[in-house]
């Protein structure tokens, strides 16, 4: 299963790069390196040249690394707020 990116807003890799690029005011190669690197991993997937279309997307790995660093986040925020009700 994938996880479209963007649900159609974001139809493509080059689109969102363009997009990552123009928002943040990073260059479009650095961009493409760290969605490269991600594909790798297997956390995203995208049509790169030569293979079939389909859309800039999560796979279900990338899923369960976004959903367990949310977790973290929200624990370690718990947490936070916590220790600091505490004092």
């Amino acid at each position: 299963m994938l996880y479209e990116i963007g649900l159609n807003i974001i139809p493509t890799a080059t689109d969102f790069v363009d997009l990552m690029s123009q928002k943040y005011q990073v260059s479009q190669s650095g961009v493409w390196y760290t969605l490269k690197k991600l594909k790798k991993e297997g956390i995203v997937d995208f049509t790169e040249k030569g293979e079939v279309p389909r859309p800039l997307g999560l796979t279900e790995f990338g899923m369960k690394v976004i959903r367990s660093r949310v977790t973290d986040v929200e624990h370690r925020h718990y947490h936070h707020v916590t220790m600091v009700a505490k004092v």
